[in-house]
């Protein structure tokens, strides 16, 4: 019964924070593009504690996009 409780609990774990990346992957997309309104609308759907991983998500991917283009 406890692996089983450990089990659900990862997995919703594990849910949660590929909900975040994506959401900071679209924050990043939206900087790109210079979209501040989807980036204030995005950004208030992070939660505190996860703001320095989804500030370095949404760089990367702002930098793959802008590299793209050169």
């Amino acid at each position: 019964m406890k692996s089983v409780i450990l089990l659900v609990a990862t997995a919703a774990f594990s849910v949660g924070a590929i909900a975040d990346s994506e959401v900071c992957k679209k924050i990043g997309e939206a900087q790109a593009g210079n979209d501040h309104d989807t980036v204030i609308e995005l950004a208030s759907k992070v939660k505190p504690e996860d703001l320095e991983s989804c500030k370095l998500i949404a760089r990367d991917v702002r930098t793959d996009i802008n590299l793209s283009f050169d």
